[in-house]
C-alpha cells in the first residue's frame, strides 16, 4: 500500500467490492468520446444500414449515431427515440437516443439496450431539424429535459 498527497490506495483486484470495480471499468471504458462503439451482434440488415450510411457508431454520439442510421441507411421502417436511460447506478438518468426496427430496439451506442422512457421522431422531422442545424444534436431538448426531472423525481413548474 503506499500515499501519494496524503491520499491512500489500495489494492483494486475487484475482490472486496466486485460491483463497484465493474460499474467502474464500463464507465471509464465508455468515457472515451469517439472510441468505436461494439455493433457486430447487430442483425445483419442493421450492419447493411451501417456501412450504406458509411459510418462507424461512436461511444458517447448515441444522437448522431441514430440520427446518421435513421436518415441514410435506408432502412425505410426504422423510427428514431429521444428520451432517457438508466446509467446503471441507482437513481442516476441520463439523456440518450436509439432506435426501433421491426419490434426491436436498436442501441448503437451502449453495449446493452436499456431505454427506460422516451420518444418517436418522425423522420421528416429529424430531417427537417438537422437541415435547419447541420448538426446532430437532440430534436426536443425540452422534452428531453422534462423526461430528466420526472425520472428524478424532481417536480417542475407548469
Amino acid at each position: 500500500m503506499g500515499s501519494a498527497v496524503g491520499i491512500e490506495f489500495w489494492p483494486t483486484t475487484g475482490e472486496q467490492f466486485p460491483e463497484h470495480v465493474r460499474l467502474l471499468r464500463r464507465v471509464l471504458r465508455y468515457r472515451q468520446p469517439g472510441a468505436q462503439s461494439e455493433w457486430a451482434h447487430h442483425p445483419p440488415e442493421i450492419k447493411s444500414a451501417i456501412r450504406q450510411a458509411r459510418f462507424r457508431p461512436r461511444m458517447k454520439h448515441c444522437f448522431a449515431n441514430s440520427q446518421i442510421l435513421v436518415m441514410f441507411g435506408g432502412l425505410e421502417d426504422a423510427t428514431y427515440h429521444e428520451g432517457v436511460i438508466s446509467t446503471g447506478i441507482a437513481g442516476l438518468f441520463c439523456e440518450h437516443a436509439w432506435l426501433t426496427w421491426r419490434g426491436l430496439l436498436i442501441e448503437l451506442t451502449l453495449p446493452e439496450a436499456r431505454a427506460v422512457r422516451g420518444y418517436s421522431v418522425p423522420t421528416r422531422v429529424l430531417l427537417k431539424k438537422f437541415l435547419e442545424r447541420k448538426a446532430f444534436e437532440p430534436i426536443y431538448l425540452d422534452r428531453i429535459y422534462a423526461l430528466m426531472a420526472e425520472a428524478h423525481g424532481i417536480h417542475q413548474k407548469p
